[in-house]
């Protein structure tokens, strides 16, 4: 498969998930988000429910389970990604 898909999709996930610590914590300590985007999150904390926020990174979770075991994920990847956009 195309391991850029694969990474996108778990880099996606990965600053989701800090979001999600971050809207925990108000601490963003224990994220790896850069300082250049605290308002940036910020924003999203405060115009996001945090359902939402955790429906992503169960989808992205899910996506990277299913994309394992496809030998061309980048359609797979792309049609996650435009669902969750919806």
């Amino acid at each position: 498969g195309d391991p850029n898909n694969t990474d996108f999709e778990k880099e996606l996930c990965r600053y989701v998930l800090d979001i999600c610590k971050y809207y925990y914590t108000r601490n963003f300590d224990s994220t790896l988000i850069p300082p250049d985007f605290y308002n940036i999150v910020k924003e999203i904390i405060d115009t996001s429910d945090i359902e939402f926020l955790l429906d992503i990174v169960d989808s992205l979770n899910k996506l990277d389970n299913r994309i394992r075991f496809d030998g061309n994920p980048k359609y797979v990847v792309e049609s996650e990604i435009i669902i969750l956009c919806r």
